[in-house]
């Protein structure tokens, strides 16, 4: 079946018993996306960008900081106030590089960014 934007839906004539409330949740949703997209507002994104994530960090709080002479831990608190925090550990103190934990801690915070950025976007589209 083809589905255009003309395309016009009643359900007057169902019995409400047999329209799942999941679906015309559903409905609701995409008719409210489309009036969006008629009003001529440019449809959203539907993928997260290194643009996105690069900005957030660095408009973020970061602090870095050596546990134990082994172990960096980094934190950063988000434009939104949430935190993540992130470690990494040499398995002695002298081979122990700072620089090299703080990398591979924004690494890992990076990697968290687009999990929760991809969650978020996938949240607003469906």
């Amino acid at each position: 079946m083809d589905i255009t934007r003309s395309t016009v839906f009643t359900y007057d004539s169902v019995p409400e018993h047999a329209i799942s409330k999941k679906l015309l949740d559903r409905i609701d949703s995409l008719e409210k996306k489309l009036e969006r997209l008629d009003k001529g507002n440019k449809p959203m994104e539907s993928k997260v960008s290194e643009e996105t994530i690069n900005d957030l960090i660095a408009n973020s709080d970061v602090d870095v900081e050596t546990i134990f002479d082994k172990v960096t831990r980094v934190s950063i608190k988000l434009p939104n106030g949430f935190v993540l925090t992130e470690t990494s550990g040499a398995v002695s103190s002298e081979n122990y590089d700072k620089n090299i934990g703080f990398e591979i801690c924004m690494e890992q915070i990076k990697h968290r960014l687009w999990e929760l950025e991809g969650y978020k976007l996938a949240s607003s589209i469906y």
